[in-house]
């Protein structure tokens, strides 16, 4: 009698393991909840947005691109997220790779397309455009210096520096959001007499004639005709006269000076604009530094903050030259009384064709680069020139294709002029000429790994930085030769996004080059054996239960053999 009602409730205790373990077939079927309505075409997306390492307020668009196909667009939430409500869900096929963007900027995350599934994918991005806002504000009073607040204008600085009769003045202005490039105007009022506004640079510059104080209204339109307004002034004082300076005029600072290169933070000892003590300024890897000699006067438009940041699209250049590192200077147009000495570091390899002898540091007018007398120090990886202000610094070269170019089409227009026959540009040379208005940046090689013939893809973003639509092809070059190219077509001001897809064969480093810009592919033997392939948990468990099924079908043939 025990033993039958032990068998009872082994009995039971099956019944409930049973009934328990009935929804994983369901589960195993498909039935999931976070993939129940998903097809293997669809994938949803969700995660965290960063830009420059903080998340982003509400309202920044998210956009996923197959190529240059769009496949999906949202907005984050208050929290700074996307793909939570409403769900991010895009479609593709298998193994496509999908490229994301943060107001239009590329983010440092890819995804490989798997579909059926919800993934997880926190976005981040350096310098993505914050969203225009829709207000204006003003930035003058009659009392002159009332100024709003920075975020409700969207257009910085808000209150414009002082100026002084016969002092050279420059000062930029910024626009926060929309889409590049930006046109700038005075819609009402006017600058000081002497001072122009550049409508593509946003900078006021020139030498003011007459002392006042001037009011006028900034308006900034971006590509997309939005645009934004801010009224505001600048204060243009007397000249001092000579019995009433002590010496080199000066616009003495109104806090202690500070740097940062790079996030690398440091105090400056100055007296009024001079500075006090020698100082060398030079960010924590060493790329970019600047010594600065004690007594020199330093002229920084009225900031009391010097600075240097990576310039991820600087503008091209007409002379063939090739950009290998980037630096944008702040605040544009200070001056500096000696000369200061930068130190621009450089790795290798360098971009196809550039020597590290011809290596040299140019600076950006606002039209075109201009080349300094320069230092490369080969065995430090550094090059070196005496720079007098504030604006773009590269290190450039130019190959030596293009020099040869150059050289040949020198002699043929010396030929030419000679009285000998004239020369005839090829189709091929025509294409190279239209497409020197292409600049441009995001290089990347996903995956950077691989095993031999796995695909590779390859990814840049191609911009017009012409003033007209520009038919050009962009080259693919492989250890400094051609793999391949695609013919791309742009409206003045445009950007694009251009993809390859290639193998290699052979084990090994390679040199991936498009437009002066390079990455390094490897190609690994062993990195296929390194990929262990990851069982989906879903089949784990469903092994799992299978196990626990035919487990308690064996127990229950028992139990009805023993009452039996």
């Amino acid at each position: 009698m025990t033993g039958y009602c032990s068998h009872k409730l082994n009995l039971k205790l099956m019944c409930v393991a049973v009934i328990a373990l009935t929804p994983v077939p369901l589960i195993l079927s498909g039935f999931y909840p976070a993939n129940a309505d998903l097809s293997s075409t669809t994938e949803r997306y969700y995660g965290s947005v960063y830009n420059n390492d903080a998340l982003v307020p509400c309202g920044y668009v998210i956009t996923a691109m197959v190529g240059a196909t769009k496949v999906g667009e949202t907005t984050t939430d208050s929290q700074g997220r996307y793909g939570y409500s409403p769900v991010f869900e895009i479609s593709a096929s298998p193994g496509q790779i999908v490229n994301f963007f943060i107001n239009d900027h590329p983010t440092i995350q890819k995804a490989v397309f798997q579909g059926g599934v919800s993934t997880k994918l926190n976005l981040s991005a350096y310098g993505a455009a914050s969203q225009m806002p829709s207000t204006s504000c003003s930035a003058c009073s009659s009392s002159y210096g009332t100024a709003c607040s920075t975020s409700a204008c969207g257009i910085t600085p808000t209150t414009l520096p002082s100026a002084t009769v016969g002092t050279p003045y420059s000062t930029d202005l910024n626009a926060h959001g929309g889409i590049t490039p930006y046109t700038w105007s005075i819609t009402s009022g006017s600058l000081p007499a002497g001072l122009t506004l550049d409508s593509t640079l946003g900078v006021i510059k020139g030498v003011p004639t007459s002392p006042k104080l001037y009011s006028f209204t900034i308006q900034v339109n971006d590509s997309a005709s939005n645009y934004l307004t801010l009224a505001t002034c600048i204060l243009v004082s007397a000249a001092v006269s000579s019995s009433q300076s002590t010496g080199i005029q000066t616009t003495t600072q109104t806090a202690a000076v500070t740097s940062n290169f790079l996030g690398t933070e440091e105090a400056l000892d100055v007296s009024g604009n001079t500075l006090i003590a020698a100082k060398e300024l030079i960010n924590g890897d060493k790329r970019v530094s600047l010594s600065l000699a004690a007594g020199t006067v330093m002229q920084l438009q009225g900031r009391s903050l010097i600075g240097a940041g990576n310039e991820s699209n600087p503008p091209a250049a007409a002379d063939g030259s090739v950009c290998v590192r980037s630096y944008s200077f702040t605040p544009a147009g200070a001056t500096f009384s000696p000369a200061a000495t930068m130190t621009l570091t450089y790795v290798t390899p360098l971009p196809p064709g550039l020597a590290e002898s011809g290596l040299y540091i140019a600076y950006w007018n606002g039209s075109d680069w201009i080349k300094l007398a320069s230092t490369v120090n080969t065995a430090a990886k550094e090059v070196s020139a005496s720079v007098s202000h504030f604006t773009i610094f590269a290190i450039r070269g130019v190959p030596e294709s293009a020099a040869q170019a150059s050289a040949s089409s020198t002699s043929s227009n010396t030929a030419a002029s000679s009285g000998s026959s004239p020369v005839t540009t090829s189709s091929s040379a025509a294409t190279a000429d239209s497409a020197q208005a292409f600049a441009f940046s995001d290089l990347s090689v996903t995956p950077a790994t691989v095993s031999p013939d796995q695909k590779v893809t390859i990814s840049v973003r191609v911009i017009n930085s012409g003033a007209s639509e520009t038919t050009g092809d962009v080259v693919l070059k492989i250890d400094g030769k051609n793999e391949t190219q695609k013919s791309v077509t742009l409206a003045a001001g445009k950007s694009q996004t251009v993809e390859f897809t290639i193998s290699k064969s052979t084990s090994g480093k390679y040199m991936v080059g498009i437009g002066g810009l390079s990455e390094i592919l490897k190609v690994d033997g062993d990195a296929g054996s390194e990929q262990t392939q990851r069982i989906p948990s879903e089949v784990i468990v469903g092994l799992v239960c299978l196990g626990g099924l035919l487990i308690a079908i064996v127990l229950l043939r028992d139990i009805f053999r023993h009452r039996s």
